[in-house]
């Protein structure tokens, strides 16, 4: 038998941009308690979404959504970097005003966190959740130590290193030392950030462990006859630094009309790249002065088909040990694995081996992984914030930094000059294909003529049977 078809999944974002409905849990608008109780619940929820790095028009629209589920409708939100403000009047009354202020939190990376408060939304727009019950879950949520340990968090940024080391075209000898150094790097940041140093001297101090562990590697490697390429140790170390980075969110904020937020989270994604360049350099010249310096840089030969086949798994397993990393659940790390596994196959397998330019083919990769994510946001409720996040990672230009900087310190100018500008290209190329791949994930509908054919075929099926 032919079953009623089920309405087509939406993500969150697409049911808190859909035109409001009537209240599904209204409260009483006269009572000031009532109204500042929504608009607590309201902020918290804008919180959160912004510290995991939700652009402000997805977070106002889903805060907009969440103070009309309850029934107060004409609120204003604004929202900011650093502060989120709510506004709005007691049973219409100009004389009872209402308003709101949150200091925003400073930015993690918590993917759980984020699925958790997508739940909440969800169950305030469908009525299953009263004011009672978001404020206590909304609290829980914000409170909950993290789900995974130091020791888990460290591990699954050594798999990350591994992997991307055998993204970037590395051996096994050279993805083994990745995985030690990942995981020394991320160890060493964890302490200092308990310590309070703040996060540009964390990465400082990270790109210095990874370059002088690097150049130790490569020579104790010479001692017992193995060549090693630390440069591959180096690049992986930064993309494990940079990982996260904010360049895409702020985009996405630039785009849609959000200058303020955007230019201060473009600000911090150069402080944190350059703590990061500065500790490697620093890096390098205390490897010469301790006569162990680093080699030149290495050629590394085109992919074929076996080792184009390596890296696409690679990109596949880095992308999913990043989710997990960020605490994300395991239905979330196996759509950032998938995404970035189609996403990495049609890099390598198709548009590498034509003539496009390699920033374009990242650019047309990146959009794939947001349409992608967009998608499998509705069908598996997970927000497309972590599958693109996660999906673009193994892709960040570390190994191009990386050889900006060994041509800068070097007196090797022109290279240093084309590998940088190489690596800004690369950045927002991913960043800008990412936003543009969830503007066409959310345009993507059923077309409006096509329920009445689908009746017609279902009719035309039950009188000849082939749906009995």
């Amino acid at each position: 038998m032919f079953g009623r078809r089920k309405a087509m999944p939406q993500a969150t974002v697409d049911v808190a941009t859909s035109p409001p409905l009537a209240p599904i849990a209204p409260v009483d608008l006269t009572s000031h308690e009532q109204v500042s109780a929504v608009l607590g619940v309201a902020a918290g929820i804008g919180q959160v979404l912004i510290a995991a790095g939700t652009t402000n028009f997805d977070a106002k629209n889903q805060v907009v959504a969440v103070t009309e589920a309850y029934g107060l409708f004409h609120c204003h939100v604004d929202l900011t970097y650093t502060r989120i403000r709510l506004f709005s009047y007691v049973a219409d009354s100009r004389r009872n005003p209402v308003t709101v202020v949150r200091v925003m939190p400073a930015p993690v990376q918590d993917f759980l966190r984020l699925r958790r408060v997508d739940t909440l939304i969800r169950d305030i727009l469908s009525g299953r959740a009263s004011l009672v019950d978001a404020q206590a879950r909304l609290n829980a949520i914000i409170t909950a130590p993290p789900s995974l340990g130091l020791v888990g968090v460290v591990c699954s940024w050594m798999v990350l290193g591994g992997a991307v080391t055998l993204l970037l075209g590395g051996d096994v000898w050279a993805a083994a030392a990745s995985t030690v150094a990942s995981g020394l790097v991320i160890w060493l940041a964890a302490v200092l950030g308990r310590r309070g140093l703040p996060l540009f001297f964390q990465n400082v101090a990270g790109g210095f462990c990874a370059a002088v562990f690097a150049s130790a590697v490569y020579h104790a490697g010479l001692m017992v006859g193995l060549l090693l390429r630390p440069s591959m140790v180096i690049a992986t170390s930064i993309i494990a630094l940079l990982a996260g980075l904010t360049l895409v969110q702020a985009i996405h904020n630039g785009v849609s009309f959000a200058p303020v937020t955007g230019n201060a989270r473009f600000f911090d994604t150069m402080l944190i790249t350059g703590g990061v360049v500065a500790g490697v350099a620093i890096g390098i010249e205390v490897s010469v002065l301790l006569h162990v310096p680093l080699p030149p840089m290495e050629t590394i030969a085109a992919p074929n088909l076996a080792s184009a086949t390596i890296r696409v798994l690679g990109g596949a397993v880095a992308s999913a040990a990043f989710a997990r990393a960020c605490y994300a659940d395991w239905l979330s790390v196996g759509v950032s694995g998938v995404t970035a596994l189609v996403g990495s196959s049609v890099f390598y397998f198709m548009l590498l081996p034509t003539v496009l330019d390699d920033v374009m083919a990242m650019a047309l990769t990146a959009t794939l992984i947001g349409l992608i994510g967009g998608l499998l946001a509705r069908r598996y409720q997970v927000p497309p914030l972590i599958v693109a996040i996660a999906g673009v990672t193994p892709l960040l230009p570390g190994l191009a930094i990386y050889r900006g900087m060994y041509g800068m310190l070097h007196h090797q100018l022109t290279v240093g000059l084309s590998n940088l500008t190489i690596a800004m290209s690369t950045a927002m190329a991913l960043s800008a294909g990412v936003v543009f791949g969830e503007w066409i994930a959310r345009k993507i509908r059923r077309p409006r003529g096509l329920g009445k054919y689908m009746r017609l075929y279902r009719i035309l099926g039950r009188r000849s049977g082939v749906f009995n």
